[in-house]
């Protein structure tokens, strides 16, 4: 009876360091596990995995859908960096490629540029490029259409950019 009690009280510690762990923000399943595994035995990890997944606390397409919104939504990253960030977190490919498949890296490359140089008096060209290919290197989008971007909000007259 003693071991069966204490199994129980493993099971009821662990899932509530996994809720705790997920309270401040959605997790992916591979997240969870290496967070559960510093304080206890793999076989009562994966026990508090399938408990969670019953209760649909874990759920790795949600979590992607949370983490390509977050991305987008805020801080225009784009669908490589995204992408990279979501295998870090252990998901499934599938699952990856589903998430990020209507993803218009133009469009947030272009809002992600136009954020960038609200407060950026543009003096010069070069200037003007340098910082819209850095920001849009640094967020993950290609140097070519970092590049198309920068031409394009250079056209513009510099009251319709701020």
């Amino acid at each position: 009876m003693q071991s069966h009690f204490s199994n129980q009280e493993n099971l009821n510690k662990s899932f509530k360091a996994a809720n705790r762990f997920i309270s401040y923000r959605p997790r992916s399943e591979l997240e969870i596990r290496e967070k559960l595994l510093t304080k206890f035995p793999s076989s009562l990890v994966q026990k508090t995995i399938d408990l969670l997944k019953s209760q649909n606390k874990i759920n790795d397409s949600l979590f992607a859908k949370f983490w390509v919104d977050k991305y987008t939504n805020s801080s225009y990253r784009s669908s490589s960096f995204i992408k990279t960030e979501l295998i870090k977190k252990g998901l499934d490919p599938d699952i990856i490629n589903g998430a990020i498949e209507e993803i218009d890296d133009e469009h947030l490359a272009f809002l992600s540029a136009r954020k960038a140089i609200k407060n950026f008096l543009p003096d010069n060209y070069q200037s003007f490029t340098n910082k819209i290919l850095n920001t849009l290197n640094y967020r993950g989008f290609d140097y070519s259409l970092s590049c198309k971007i920068a031409e394009e909000l250079w056209r513009e007259k510099p009251e319709t950019i701020a």
